[in-house]
Formats: structure tokens, C-alpha cells, sequence
């Protein structure tokens, strides 16, 4: 009886609501997958922004410029034993970009015109070799003015082909790297005015008439090493 009762009051669930029940927790669980899925594309549709910040980088020049040549304007072509002859020469920094430049010499033998001595065949010189009786000094003056042989006789070189007799290939100042000892430095848009003296040996025997040399300097410009302190090597 109590059963009965029991039943009428809260009766069983018909079977065909369990599967609509059924149906309805899956529906659930879709939307909230759903809901998950919504939720993770908003998140990643955020605003963005993008700047770029550029510059070139030039390098700078090494331009080492013999503004003059290395003229002797004394008798170079009669010379006599114990004279001596003085020659300017300007170099100018023309590049961006200061730097350091070493001193070289050097000394070629040269045919004399047979014209001059009949018992000359082409080609041929007369008997002794001039480079053994030359020798050369290099001095810095203020201007191609004070190149002249009283200014440079008290003057201290900046190097010599030796101090004897004679000229070969070497270097006279500083050496073949930058940081070099006596490399000489020269900023951008600035010169230097070298005086080349030549001197020719007073002891100087017959056998060196009528003989010819070419006196040669050259000038190397090497860049200064990189410094974080001073960024801007160009100095102009």
C-alpha cells in the first residue's frame, strides 16, 4: 500500500526522457567546447604595431696625395763632388680618415747619354756606380719656402739612407704597420712639406764624371688602429 502511495506521488521518470536527457548534457559539453574554442581566438586577435629604425654604414678612405714631386731645382745636372742639393715635397691627407705613413728610398743607376762620351756605346754608363757616393736626409719644414740648405743645416732629419755613403733600397722612418716606431701621422685635409736633401761625396774619384743616379722616395699610409675612445678617427 505504502508503495502505491509512494508511486503516485513521485512517479518513475517515463524511459523515453533518458535519452532526451541524454542528449541535452552532450549539448553541454559542445557549447562549452565551443565556448573554449571562442575564448581562445579572441585572445590571440590582438592589436599589434611594428617599427624598423635603419641606418647605412659608409667607410671612410685612405687617400695619400705627393701634391709635388720630388724636383731638385740646383744643378742637378752638374753636380760636383761636396754639394748638395734640396728638394721640397707636399703630401696631402685627401682622404677621410687620418693616418700613418712610413718613409722608404731608394736609388737606380741611369744610363748617361752616350752623345756625352764618344767612348760610350748605347745604353752604357761611365765607370763608377753614382748611388755609392750619394746620401740622402729627410727633414719636415713648415712650407716649400723653407726647404732650403741653411734652414735644414741645424734641423734634425726625420731619417737618413745612413751615415755614410751610399743609397740602397730601405726604409728611413717608421715601419710596415700601423703603431709602427717613427710612423708618421697625418689627419684628413691636412699635408705635410718634407725637405729631401741630397748630398754628394766630397771624396768622390773621376770615375764618377758624367754619371747619373734616380733618387726615389716612397710613402706608405697605413690606417690607424681602432679606438673606442675616439670613434671619429677622421680629425677633419
Amino acid at each position: 500500500m505504502d508503495d502505491l502511495l509512494q508511486e503516485m506521488i513521485n512517479p518513475a521518470p517515463a524511459q523515453h526522457d533518458r535519452p532526451r536527457r541524454r542528449r541535452l548534457w552532450t549539448t553541454v559539453v559542445v557549447v562549452g567546447l565551443a565556448a573554449v574554442g571562442i575564448s581562445t581566438l579572441t585572445t590571440s586577435a590582438l592589436f599589434s604595431d611594428q617599427e624598423k629604425s635603419g641606418a647605412t654604414i659608409t667607410t671612410g678612405s685612405l687617400d695619400l696625395d705627393a701634391a709635388s714631386s720630388l724636383d731638385f731645382t740646383m744643378p742637378v745636372d752638374n753636380m760636383v763632388p761636396g754639394a748638395q742639393i734640396v728638394a721640397p715635397i707636399t703630401l696631402d691627407n685627401v682622404g677621410s680618415l687620418a693616418f700613418e705613413y712610413s718613409v722608404s728610398v731608394d736609388a737606380t743607376q741611369v744610363a748617361t747619354d752616350p752623345a756625352d762620351d764618344p767612348d760610350l756605346g748605347t745604353g752604357e754608363t761611365t765607370g763608377g756606380d753614382l748611388r755609392t757616393q750619394l746620401r740622402l736626409d729627410l727633414y719636415k719644414v713648415a712650407n716649400p719656402g723653407a726647404c732650403t740648405l741653411a734652414a735644414v743645416s741645424t734641423a734634425t732629419p726625420l731619417g737618413s739612407s745612413g751615415t755614410g755613403w751610399g743609397i740602397t733600397s730601405k726604409r728611413i722612418r717608421g715601419g710596415s704597420v700601423a703603431g709602427a716606431p717613427g710612423n708618421l701621422e697625418l689627419d684628413a685635409a691636412t699635408d705635410d712639406v718634407l725637405c729631401a736633401r741630397v748630398s754628394f761625396d766630397e771624396a768622390a774619384t773621376n770615375e764618377y764624371q758624367n754619371t747619373a743616379a734616380k733618387v726615389t722616395l716612397t710613402f706608405d699610409a697605413m690606417q690607424l688602429p681602432f679606438n673606442p675612445g675616439q670613434l671619429d678617427t677622421s680629425k677633419q
